[in-house]
């Protein structure tokens, strides 16, 4: 009985013992069992998800080659689904994409224009920006969805090429060279897309009847003239609301296209540039629920007699064929500016531009005033082409990257400005007639007053001192007077270049680190009279392949050297005090009698040979 019992209480105590032991392996298989399941679920639920990384492997798909179509590429890989239906589209998602040969593109769907597709949630990131690469292109193709992609640093980030009828909303696209690319694209729709830091925002050629709407385009890099929204080449009838556009050089730039749509549109520090005919500008509807800084921009066409009520509170100003108008004391900065095209007779006074891509910007505009306005840090201060008979006077310009700038423009009038500190103060060019008096263009890192191309203008009374390269600069001009000037402290004073019958009087160029008064290439038949050129570093005068001018009555003291020719001919010198002239190449000699000099010694080794010829015989 006794071992019974202590049989049974050592079985208690094996049990006792036992369980727990059998409790835990049991607990732990279970877990391992159940960790082991789990994991197969999350791979089956990631697996049923879609998530796949594709290096140096690019999609193609190309519906009219039965090898690359959507049924095929369906069929054989997890990451594309769907029948290309309405209802049931073609889908290709969650993938990854990244390829180290720049010129291809992530995702390249072609000559698919019967089905329905989606792409999303890809990212695509290439080395390089190659030519044409882009992250998902379509190539006639239509009917397509491309939302909630990411396709940074790559020359296109979404690149639609014949292709219409397309949706590409909520993608982000950065660093871009073309954020989004359309070519010969119609009837797309682009919303809610984020482009940021690309040189165009979006670009679009020979494209129409697009919606561009509610997207946020950024330029927080701001280097170089970028472009938030680019509309060219007949891109027409396109309509661009809602969108906000930060920072760009140029936010939307309309050149060649007609009958767009413009309403809206908040620019932030950019504005709007339209270029074409009159015809080009009559066909846009652009209304001031456009935004510039948050402040109305203004587009009028075919007005009379506007005046400041029409203006109130401007943030940029576009005037089509408008006459007789008062531009009074707006401030419209940190966008485009004012520009007139077309317009005649009209008063722009008392305004402040600063920060703009163009302060002032007339094209075809006759007969305007221009004057009392402070224009600062702006790209072009005041900038006219084909614009004739306006006066621009008493401006203060200052740090502007160009001062003030003509092209193809006659007869006008631009005196007592001050244009300081940008690369140049006032640039003619293929300019006629003009007046430029009592104007001062100071601290320029290349020079303060250039014309070329052009004739018959006058430069006078004018200060142009301490610019990096010369104080005035003509070259390929003719019949041109520069008159009472002070060029002082430049690294030449006043050049002339490849131009002929330039009258240059009572002008003072001193102290200039190179020379005072510098002629070169074929500038024959001028006239270099009664100038004041001292202690400049080289010489007070320089003549280089320069013929049959006149150089007389000048005053030059100090120079390191007085007056120079190179290689030229014909020039008469007078009056111009006690001051040696260094003659180079063809027109004579570095030492004084140079030529008689060498015909003795010739005539002295004849008569020598002569001598020993007579004594041998």
């Amino acid at each position: 009985m006794k071992s019974y019992k202590n049989t049974i209480v050592i079985i208690a105590l094996i049990i006792i013992f036992a369980f727990p032991i059998i409790i835990a392996t049991n607990f732990n298989n279970f877990a391992s069992s159940t960790n082991e399941s789990l994991i197969a679920e999350i791979n089956s639920n990631l697996k049923g998800a879609g998530y796949w990384n594709l290096t140096d492997s690019p999609i193609v798909i190309d519906d009219s080659d039965p090898d690359y179509s959507w049924s095929k590429t369906a069929s054989e890989n997890d990451w594309c689904s769907g029948i290309g239906t309405l209802n049931n589209p073609y889908i290709i998602e969650n993938i990854t994409i990244v390829l180290t040969n720049s010129s291809w593109s992530g995702i390249i769907i072609k000559n698919s224009q019967i089905s329905f597709f989606t792409i999303r949630n890809i990212t695509v990131h290439i080395a390089g920006y190659g030519s044409g690469s882009a992250g998902i292109k379509l190539e006639n193709t239509n009917k397509g969805t491309l939302t909630k992609n990411k396709c940074p640093q790559i020359s296109s980030g979404i690149f639609l090429l014949h292709s219409d009828n397309n949706t590409i909303s909520g993608n982000i696209l950065n660093k871009n060279i073309l954020g989004i690319n359309l070519r010969y694209s119609s009837k797309n729709t682009i919303s809610g897309n984020t482009i940021n830091d690309s040189t165009y925002g979006m670009f679009l050629r020979y494209s129409s009847n697009n919606n561009i709407s509610g997207n946020i385009v950024n330029d927080f890099l701001y280097i170089g003239y970028h472009q938030g929204i680019y509309l060219s080449s007949n891109s027409n009838n396109n309509t661009i609301s809602g969108n906000i556009i930060n920072e760009y050089y140029y936010g939307i730039w309309i050149s060649g296209s007609h009958y767009n749509t413009l309403v809206n549109n908040d620019m932030n520090e950019c504005g709007l540039i339209i270029i074409g005919s009159i015809g080009v500008f009559r066909s846009h509807h652009i209304d001031s629920t456009n935004l510039v800084n948050g402040k109305p921009l203004y587009f009028y066409i075919d007005e009379i007699g506007l005046d400041p009520s029409n203006f109130t509170n401007a943030g940029q100003v576009i005037l089509v064929n408008c006459n007789d108008s008062l531009l009074l004391n707006l401030n419209t900065s940190n966008g485009a500016g004012i520009s007139l095209y077309y317009c005649n007779n009209n008063n722009l006074s008392g305004n402040t531009l600063n920060g703009n891509s163009n302060g002032i910007y007339l094209r075809y505009s006759d007969n305007n005033t221009i004057s009392g306005n402070d224009l600062v840090d702006n790209g072009d201060g005041i900038y006219l082409s084909s614009s004739h008979k306006n006066m621009i006077s008493g401006n203060i310009l200052i740090d502007n990257s160009g001062g003030i700038d003509l092209d193809y423009c006659n007869s006008n009038n631009l005196s007592g400005n001050i244009v300081n500190n940008g690369n140049f103060g006032i640039r003619l060019r293929d300019s006629d007639h003009n007046t430029i008096s009592n104007n001062t263009a100071n601290n320029h890192w290349d020079y303060g007053i250039h014309i070329s191309w052009s004739q018959y203008n006058t430069i006078a009374g004018n200060i142009a001192n301490l610019n990096d390269d010369y104080g005035i600069w003509l070259y390929g001009n003719d019949a041109s007077t520069i008159l009472d000037n002070t060029v002082n402290y430049n690294k030449i004073g006043i050049v002339i270049g490849n131009s002929e019958s330039i009258t240059i009087s009572k002008n003072t160029a001193n102290n200039n680190s190179d020379s005072g008064i510098h002629l070169y290439t074929h500038s024959n038949s001028n006239t270099i009279s009664n100038n004041t050129v001292n202690y400049n570093g080289e010489f007070g005068i320089y003549l280089s392949d320069s013929d049959n001018n006149i150089i007389s009555g000048n005053k030059l003291f100090g120079n390191n050297g007085c007056i120079c020719e190179v290689s030229c001919q014909g020039n008469t010198f007078s009056d111009n005090g006690d001051c040696a002239i260094i003659r180079r190449g063809d027109s004579g000699n570095l030492i004084p009698g140079y030529d008689l000099f060498c015909l003795l010694g010739i005539l002295a080794v004849t008569v020598i040979f002569i001598s020993k010829r007579l004594k041998k015989s």
